[in-house]
């Protein structure tokens, strides 16, 4: 038997050991007297859909804070040698596969070509096309020292968020200072920005901020993957070029620079070092900031924090760079921190604690003169072997137009959303085709096992969950609880339980959760209760986390409602979207174990990323009898950008495992209604091209003869309430007599 076996067997008759008291603890409430259940308050201070009586404005923030504080990322610190290099090896994997699947180790050909030369004097600049994949072009500017008697160092200096990339007016200033030291500069336009940036008019047309850039999420990729990838490929570059000593070259960069400038030595042997400036701290303390999606090493609390990660810079010389005046995320405490760590725990193995430096500059978020400076010393230091170095930075550098420095992007050039859209459609069409229903059983435990497992991460046992009943009280002639399902601890979950009629009589019924990516409350305003609760059926309406009462003050960013929601979960390795399954699959545990619900007819309806949860959760649950997914997306393959849909939608390795119609079909046999469904862009699909893109979950029903219960609809919004009941009668047949209220 399997652990995983052993663990539900056991948790299933702690379930049935629990029930008989559940049970009576519910007679006993259900039975109390009318005043202690008819405690409600005004109506007017507290509307029917309001749970929690002390709603902390930061709650899933603190929720996230607690999380990273508790995923053992800090108790690594090898004892030997030789247990750092088992631990190294391991790591690195483990980043490559956090930043995605690409071809790390057999690279495809560069094809380089100068495009032309500026001539500055004492140096050359010439500007340089690459292709880093295939079709994929790179821009990139390449500053030579003239009279070079040997081949030179090179430092290699990234860009980070900075638009104009390469023509950034401090880029040129620190590649003009190091070639006037005699050391070759490489600066190249990180994807999406310079010459590789999308039109300022495009819908979010910054990669670093928003959709264009958590895109790739899905198709086994990041924007952090090809960052660091192209990085790679930068190094590859120098190697072709007979100026450059290929065993001294270092890497520099500020912000999202110098997170790159971490990750690159730690990723490729090949550097001599880096310096990255305005980053390092810890990954704990980004709970809180605002991440942008090219900041996540996906999953990166599962295994590892950044003290170990510079720790694969050793020996090679390492120096961080901090400002006081910066943002808290990146403050110098911090930093500090991390660098003693990395020092004691690895550096010190080497004998070479003297080769980790820092340095702190009274500054804002920056690279600076001071800070280039320090740069400029560090690489005399340690690439140019002068003991003594007092290097400043000549005031006589020349700023050039973004025209003037123009390498000409081919026309032809992929992106990166080209290149997710077509491997998106590469990826589903690889998805295996069952012939019958026997290879379609083995596929989806498959399928379940990858999701449940790899992609959603450990979610909490939940036998553990708390369940607490906050007040009851009477609404239009129907009884209504609130309850509290604390699904993890600290996480408060709150429900609305609404009862049919005034009688407090046990009357087995149906039960329907209900929850909208808006929160319950929204779900309230559309009038969905009432013409359930009119026909007998129990509703229980669900804030699950990040939405409604647990949204907190967590800020929107540039058009994303979730986007630091979505961006903290996947740091710590638990995406969104899983913890919400779990916490649906709470709900249903609640209503399984009331004496007066129904448990063989609990259905699900859900609108936007609700729907996809729910398609989930029921794929997940077989208690769930049906699913009504409303405004759910119709597919992952989308030639246009991915807008408007909520970054939790963008779930990580998710075509790994299939496109919507693949989770669609793990519901199967089960009722499902797919009513208004919508695109990449939130725009409506018609019925009929939603039920093109399902062939593959049409298939799975038609193997369980069901094919009649997967449902395709279009509905104006107003008349959707009424079309849920008319669909849920037809569904969720009595098991016995009526359960209709007339």
């Amino acid at each position: 038997m399997s652990l995983t076996s052993a663990r539900r067997m056991k948790n299933d008759r702690a379930i049935r050991c629990l029930r008989p008291m559940i049970l009576t603890a519910f007679l006993a409430a259900l039975a109390l007297p009318a005043t202690a259940l008819d405690d409600s308050p005004d109506p007017a201070t507290r509307p029917v859909h309001q749970v929690l009586t002390d709603r902390s404005p930061n709650l899933m923030l603190d929720y996230f804070r607690r999380l990273a504080a508790t995923l053992p990322t800090e108790d690594r610190a090898p004892a030997t040698i030789d247990a750092w290099a088992k631990r190294s090896q391991e790591l690195r994997e483990q980043l490559r596969d956090s930043l995605g699947n690409f071809p790390w180790e057999v690279r495809p050909p560069l094809n380089p070509r100068v495009t032309g030369t500026i001539d500055h004097g004492d140096h050359v600049v010439e500007k340089i096309v690459y292709e880093s994949l295939r079709g994929l072009y790179v821009t990139a500017l390449l500053y030579v020292p003239k009279r070079l008697d040997n081949p030179a160092p090179a430092v290699i200096c990234v860009n980070g968020h900075w638009r104009p990339a390469k023509v950034e007016r401090v880029i040129q200033l620190r590649c003009q200072g190091l070639a006037k030291m005699g050391v070759v500069a490489f600066c190249q336009d990180v994807i999406g920005t310079g010459e590789r940036a999308a039109p300022p008019d495009a819908p979010h047309h910054d990669y670093h901020g928003n959709y264009r850039g958590a895109a790739p999420r899905i198709v086994d990729r990041s924007l952090l993957g090809y960052v660091m990838y192209e990085c790679t490929r930068a190094m590859d570059y120098l190697e072709t070029r007979s100026e450059v000593d290929a065993k001294r070259v270092m890497c520099t960069g500020a912000s999202g620079g110098g997170k790159q400038s971490m990750f690159f030595p730690a990723l490729d042997k090949r550097l001599a070092g880096g310096v990255p400036v305005c980053y390092v701290s810890n990954y704990q303390v980004h709970m809180g900031a605002t991440a942008c999606v090219g900041e996540i090493p996906t999953n990166v609390l599962r295994y590892t924090n950044q003290w170990e990660i510079l720790g694969l810079h050793a020996p090679r010389p390492l120096l961080c760079i901090n400002a006081t005046r910066d943002i808290d995320v990146f403050q110098p405490k911090y930093m500090l921190d991390t660098l003693e760590k990395t020092r004691n725990r690895v550096y010190r193995l080497y004998g070479a604690q003297n080769k980790v430096a820092n340095g702190i500059i009274d500054s804002g978020h920056a690279y600076n003169k001071a800070m280039r400076e320090l740069l400029y010393n560090h690489v005399a230091r340690h690439l140019l072997g002068q003991k003594a170095p007092d290097i400043t930075e000549p005031d006589d550098l020349v700023i050039e137009t973004a025209a003037t420095l123009t390498c000409g992007l081919p026309p032809e050039s992929e992106t990166m959303q080209s290149f997710t859209y077509r491997r998106a459609g590469e990826m589903v069409a690889a998805i295996p085709k069952p012939a019958d229903s026997d290879q379609w059983d083995e596929q989806k435990a498959k399928m379940l096992a990858i999701l449940g497992k790899k992609i959603f991460g450990d979610s909490p046992d939940r036998n553990d969950a708390k369940r607490t009943r906050v007040r009851g009280f009477a609404w239009k002639g129907h009884r209504v609880e609130h309850w509290i399902l604390e699904t993890e601890p600290g996480l408060p979950v709150p429900v609305v339980l609404c009862l049919p009629g005034a009688s407090r009589a046990i009357v087995k019924r149906p039960g329907v959760i209900i929850a909208d990516e808006q929160g319950k409350q929204f779900a309230f305003e559309r009038g969905l209760a009432e013409p359930l609760l009119a026909e007998g059926y129990a509703v229980l309406l669900i804030d699950y986390r990040g939405a409604g009462e647990t949204t907190g003050t967590v800020p929107e960013y540039r058009g994303a409602h979730d986007f630091n929601l979505s961006n903290y979960s996947l740091f710590c390795g638990r995406p969104m979207t899983g913890m919400r399954v779990h916490d649906v699959r709470s709900a249903v545990d609640f209503l399984i174990e009331r004496p007066d619900i129904d448990t063989s007819r609990i259905a699900y309806c859900g609108r936007g990323h609700a729907a996809l949860v729910g398609v989930l959760a029921t794929a997940f649950d077989d208690r769930i009898g049906a699913v009504l997914a409303e405004e759910i997306l119709t597919t992952y393959v989308f030639e246009e950008e991915l807008l408007d849909i909520g970054l939790c939608y963008l779930i990580p390795r998710i075509l790994t495992v299939g496109d919507i119609t693949h989770l669609v079909a793990c519901v199967a046999p089960r009722p499902t209604l797919i009513l208004n469904p919508v695109d990449g862009r939130r725009r409506m699909v018609s019925a009929e091209d939603s039920k093109e893109a399902n062939q593959f979950a049409r298939q799975v029903y038609g193997f369980r003869q069901s094919a009649n219960r997967l449902q395709f609809a279009r509905s104006d919004v107003k008349e959707v309430p009424a079309r849920l009941v008319e669909w849920l009668d037809k569904t969720m047949t009595p098991v016995s007599g009526t359960i209709r209220l007339k």
